[in-house]
């Protein structure tokens, strides 16, 4: 029998949590209200275990521990390792073991599950927003992969970038590496991060929002005041670059993702300057480049301007960037994972 996603999210929540531990509200909107009885058949067949003694030792609280060195006139001294360590060397279990909460601990078959299903649980609590068939199906193909998690969502990041690029929704495609920064950084690799969080930023001040269309200027100041420049910096800093080598690696990414815009208000080497601008500091930038700026035209056939000051073009013009599924959205279009 496969393993359903609630079945998968069960084995990586549980493990090393009490038994008696309680799922709160939201996660058994998750799960539905007989979680016990999955918990339950995951224990009969296997792929999670109660563990032993010396592991629930660490979910004792250190006066406890205190309390059970006290009990046999041992010494009371050191951290917390080295109070459940002399237990383990000089008390004999039965001494302790009524004190003991019970914990789940995924077994080796419980552990594979895990590790084998590791983007569907990496896509959910990142929000990633992938449907749970399509990461299915990008198992499939790529089945021999050496890491088949990494290069399931990856894969996927291409395949919705193209497309979103196709409906030239380039809002949607800055979310996309958005998100891609998170994944990369997520495994420390902070110089890909940092590629797709200057793609990000290069779209984000191009302008161009879902549907091709232009928005006004005026709405780039969020971008300019409030953006996450501290997340470029803290990378910029890690990896000791320069401005030079900023400006390389920012070539390097722009160039690796043939991204055409079919309008922007600054160009490419403006675009750097401003983010170099950002990291230096500098003050009023948002008023500052508007001046050198360049002017979206309404009739322009290449994308769609519109004035938001005219609330009357909007209603069918603009839609709202997809939103990343929510966990219980991972969870309600699940079904089968395994198969």
């Amino acid at each position: 029998m496969s393993l359903s996603a609630i079945d998968i999210f069960l084995l990586d929540y549980y493990d090393h949590r009490s038994i008696e531990e309680l799922l709160s509200e939201y996660h058994q909107d998750l799960t539905g209200p007989d979680y016990r009885e999955r918990l339950n058949w995951l224990c009969k067949n296997g792929y999670l275990t109660i563990g032993a003694p010396e592991e629930a030792l660490h979910h004792l609280t250190v006066p406890v521990l205190k309390d059970i060195l006290r009990n046999q006139k041992l010494k009371l001294s050191g951290k917390k390792d080295v109070l459940i360590q002399r237990i383990i060397e000089n008390i004999p279990i039965e001494k302790y073991q009524a004190q003991l909460p019970k914990i789940y601990v995924q077994s080796e078959k419980g552990k594979k599950e895990v590790t084998r299903h590791a983007a569907y649980l990496e896509n959910s609590k990142n929000y990633y927003g992938f449907m749970n068939k399509e990461i299915h199906d990008m198992e499939n193909q790529l089945s021999e992969s050496e890491d088949l998690p990494r290069d399931v969502l990856l894969a996927l990041f291409k395949k919705h970038i193209q497309e979103e690029l196709t409906k030239k929704n380039f809002r949607n495609v800055s979310d996309l590496y958005h998100k891609l920064y998170i994944f990369s950084n997520n495994r420390c690799k902070k110089r890909e991060a940092l590629k797709f969080l200057l793609i990000a930023k290069f779209i984000d001040l191009s302008g161009m929002d879902n549907q091709n269309l232009v928005e006004p200027y005026r709405s780039l100041e969020y971008i300019f005041s409030n953006g996450d420049w501290s997340n470029v910096d803290k990378l910029v800093t890690a990896l000791n670059l320069s401005d030079n080598d900023l400006k390389s690696l920012y070539i390097e990414a722009l160039e690796k993702s043939n991204l055409t815009l079919p309008f922007s208000y600054f160009d490419k080497e403006t675009i750097f300057s401003i983010i170099i601008d950002e990291l230096h500091g500098k003050e009023n930038l948002f008023k500052y480049y508007k001046s050198i700026s360049r002017t979206p035209k309404e009739n322009d056939s290449n994308y769609k301007f519109y004035d938001l000051e005219d609330t009357t073009v909007l209603s069918n013009n603009i839609i709202p960037s997809v939103e990343p599924l929510s966990y219980i959205h991972y969870l309600t279009f699940s079904g089968i994972i395994g198969i």
